[in-house]
């Protein structure tokens, strides 16, 4: 059965902050968060804000948000203990994880409760022309903006 579209505009239905989190993901891993084998997204560092959508953009070759994840919760510990907690659900190995954290002072696992496909991808000149260029790491989508965005 097919997934049911998302309108981004219903994020913020649930959302306090008025800002939704863009992060960049490497196309690779976003098609094992779609096809439901990736639940947590794994990070270097906890973001200021924790929002409970990420507008999920695939870096290239595709170079568009296609996604939103729900985050179920923000889990901040050392790497040996994301590692024990997380390792059947980040779809990696332990030696890519292991380089990914090296010299890391924290990792961080986003846990992803849900994928929501958007109903319009979101090409990656539509964001920068909105000041949203995709990120190493975390940026901030205000509601404004994505609202914006969403009725184009």
């Amino acid at each position: 059965m097919k997934a049911k579209k998302f309108c981004i505009e219903d994020a913020f239905r649930v959302e306090k902050n008025n800002e939704l989190l863009l992060i960049s993901i490497q196309p690779r891993f976003s098609e094992l968060i779609l096809n439901g084998e990736k639940t947590v997204e794994l990070r270097k560092r906890l973001p200021k804000k924790l929002p409970k959508f990420a507008i999920v953009y695939e870096s290239a070759p595709k170079k568009q948000a296609t996604f939103l994840i729900k985050i179920k919760k923000f889990d901040a510990a050392p790497a040996k203990v994301i590692w024990e907690r997380y390792r059947n659900k980040c779809a990696i190995s332990k030696t890519y994880f292991n380089e990914y954290y090296r010299g890391s002072k924290q990792s961080v696992a986003l846990i992803i409760e849900k994928v929501l496909p958007l109903e319009k991808s979101i090409s990656r000149k539509i964001l920068q022309s909105y000041g949203l260029t995709p990120p190493q790491d975390y940026r901030y989508a205000p509601k404004e903006i994505v609202m914006d965005i969403a009725r184009r």
